[in-house]
């Protein structure tokens, strides 16, 4: 008989341990089985032999004791030999054990249920597990964007200022100018230029309206019978809220690459795909795998740049799709063409650990944000004063002590 075709209820006292279990079980993870016990119920029935010695869950029957619970499921495995018993007690454990994780799936999950409001500590992961598994980015401050006219004035954000952050700098000011850029980066020159420069596609219209406003899944045109909606149920749909924006500095003509080519070691340039014919032939291009795997939608699967690095192509895997977000969780965008914090220290390991970093056209500055938890430093410059403001403040809550400098640090 297979033993899970009957579930039996029987008093505590009946079961006991095997006498040969090597299977040890802390105090702290009895208390962590206990708590399930208390959140979910039973989930996972005993697996014992006839006379009530256990084959599989000696944590969940010490987890019962401390709850002080009087009857416990069982499932018997009747007719089972002493070596068929004693091979699966090691079995149940050991295979167990050999299964693996998704790491960037599970941070998604883990951080999806925080926000819920779930308690994450029940299960079963440590405090410094958890710790190293949600840290990635999990400490960048959210920017205020809907606060951003009252942040300007409390910065007082213009063209033409230098802002000293803590080893980082950022200018307000424009990167397509040789002496504003000659003043940010001081001569020096950086060993990675990372950067996602206006390309001429007006990505916010004249309204200031970003962000889409269709349900998640759906299509530009064509509905639910288009290919990319693989998937999609309208019943489901879930709205992507639109947000404001001003139209980016010079997104409404195309980008020449040429002035910002040799201005660092390793140049990487985001858009690169809509003018790959103003720029040389590489072997490396990155691709920013953004969907991973969830369903098609009207999102990009993926967003391509342009490297000046003599290496073989690179896939760099960060979820952030629409809702869908590998980290951040909570924040809202707050510029157009945002990209992830954790994005930035993967690619900034990749090219110029712990170097000297450049962003040219830097928006709400995540890649400081990148630099300063990796050890690196950044030069950045964003020419909108609003912008500006908001990546002021995301400084100073990370207790950086933005100070405005007269001139550029020679």
């Amino acid at each position: 008989m297979n033993p899970a075709d009957k579930v039996e209820s029987w008093p505590i006292e009946r079961c006991s341990p095997a006498a040969r279990n090597p299977r040890t079980h802390s105090a702290v993870q009895v208390a962590q089985i206990a708590a399930s016990i208390r959140e979910w119920g039973w989930t996972i029935p005993l697996l014992v032999d006839e006379k009530g010695v256990l084959i599989a869950g000696h944590g969940r029957l010490l987890a019962a004791k401390k709850l002080g619970l009087k009857k416990v499921p069982v499932m018997v495995a009747a007719g089972w030999t002493e070596k068929q018993k004693r091979a699966y007690l090691l079995a149940d454990n050991k295979l167990a054990l050999n299964a693996g994780w998704d790491s960037e799936l599970l941070k998604v999950e883990l951080a999806d249920l925080r926000e819920l409001g779930a308690d994450i500590s029940i299960i079963g992961f440590a405090d410094d597990e958890l710790r190293e598994i949600l840290g990635a980015g999990a400490d960048a401050p959210e920017p205020k964007l809907d606060q951003a006219a009252e942040l300007q004035k409390k910065w007082r954000t213009a063209r033409g200022q230098f802002w000293q952050i803590g080893r980082h700098r950022l200018m307000c000011g424009d990167a397509y100018d040789p002496a504003d850029r000659n003043s940010l980066l001081a001569g020096k020159r950086p060993q990675l230029l990372h950067t996602d420069p206006p390309y001429g596609i007006s990505i916010v219209s004249t309204k200031g309206v970003g962000g889409g406003s269709k349900p998640f899944g759906s299509t530009v045109s064509g509905g639910a019978n288009r290919k990319s909606s693989k998937g999609f149920d309208k019943r489901k749909a879930k709205i992507i809220q639109s947000n404001v924006y001003r139209p980016i500095h010079g997104d409404d003509k195309p980008f020449d690459p040429a002035q910002f080519l040799g201005l660092a070691e390793v140049v990487v340039l985001w858009g690169a795909n809509y003018f790959a014919d103003k720029l040389p032939p590489s072997s490396c291009w990155v691709c920013w795998d953004k969907r991973e795997a969830i369903t098609r939608n009207t999102f990009a699967d993926c967003e391509l740049a342009w490297c000046s690095d003599d290496s073989p192509a690179r896939i760099f895997h960060h979820l952030w799709n629409g809702i869908h977000k590998g980290s951040q969780h909570g924040e809202r965008r707050t510029h157009p063409t945002e990209k992830p914090v954790d994005l930035f220290k993967a690619i900034g390991a990749e090219y110029a650990p712990k170097g000297t970093w450049a962003d040219l056209f830097a928006g709400t500055c995540a890649q400081i944000i990148a630099a300063e938890q990796t050890g690196a430093t950044c030069f950045a410059s964003e020419i909108e004063p609003i912008y500006v403001a908001v990546a002021l403040e995301r400084m100073s809550e990370m207790d950086l002590k933005p100070k405005l400098a007269e001139k550029a640090a020679a």
